[in-house]
Parts: C-alpha cells; structure tokens; sequence
C-alpha cells in the first residue's frame, strides 16, 4: 500500500515569512510519517497560485523503500513536473 498526499496543505512559505514566524507550526501532512518512522518520498507537483512550487508525498509501510522508489519513477515519468522550474524573477 503507498499513501498519497500533498506535502503542504499550503503554498510554501517564503524565506521572508519564514524570518518573520520561525515557530509558525509547519505541515501536518507530512508529520505523521516523521512521528512514526515510515518511509516517505516527496516530488514536485507542479505550481502553487503564487509560482512556488508545490509537492507530493508518497508514504509506505516500514520497509517500503523499494516500492515507494519505483512509484515515484512512474510518476516522474508520467508527469515530468521534475524537468519544470519555477520562475524566480
């Protein structure tokens, strides 16, 4: 079983807002895998409304690096978001 989820509920932060509120409590989507150890891969998923780039998470059971490493080739092949880059200016 892989689970799938956005690594932010959110746009990201920038580093601006991020000096401005160090201790802002971060993504819930992805803190339940750092609790319990599971392993977890994030790609990219594209853009957010403000041009920041976005993720998704892909999460197994202990042990399932192998298989959450050959979901993650199948989806970077498939939706190539890994070739895309944020404009920065």
């Amino acid at each position: 079983n892989v689970f799938v989820n956005p690594v932010k509920e959110i746009d990201a932060e920038t580093m601006a807002s991020l000096y401005a509120d160090p201790v802002d409590v971060r993504s819930s989507a992805i803190r339940i895998f750092n609790i319990t150890g599971g392993p977890a891969l994030a790609l990219p998923m594209g853009f957010g409304g403000s041009g920041i780039p976005v993720g998704i998470q892909f999460a197994g059971p202990h042990w399932s690096e192998p298989l959450l490493y050959r979901v993650g080739s199948s989806y970077e092949a498939a939706t190539m978001w890994v070739n895309q880059h944020p404009n920065l200016h």
